[in-house]
């Protein structure tokens, strides 16, 4: 079984009408439904790529839980937030690390009763 993506829908009059026709409206009704592009709601993994990149892209996509589960999609900045802040925590760890191997290696090959 997979789960179903479901992204914010945009009903006006029983129509479905798009996030930016919808912005300023107040009789509209939102709700979450199966993604879809003839309901406007698709994303496009290509666009995804070429702003995140593909490691982020995965990474989200593995992030997101229960593989059996329902999932919502709100909005990419939501969507990739939890991601981004784990690659920079990623990213600090190496670098701590890094530099604390390199005092090792220092301290080691300048230690006065080493050589």
């Amino acid at each position: 079984m997979q789960a179903i993506v479901k992204a914010r829908t945009y009903k006006l009059n029983g129509k479905y009408i798009t996030a930016e026709e919808a912005k300023d409206r107040k009789d509209v009704e939102i709700t979450f439904e199966k993604m879809s592009k003839s309901k406007g709601t698709g994303v496009d993994p290509d666009l995804l790529v070429q702003r995140y990149s593909s490691d982020a892209v995965r990474w989200t996509i593995v992030s997101i839980g229960n593989p059996e589960s329902e999932r919502l999609w709100d909005d990419e900045e939501k969507e990739f937030g939890p991601t981004f802040v784990f690659f920079h925590r990623l990213l600090l760890t190496m670098e701590e690390y890094l530099a604390i191997k390199r005092v090792i290696r220092y301290e080691t090959v300048h230690h006065p009763y080493i050589n």
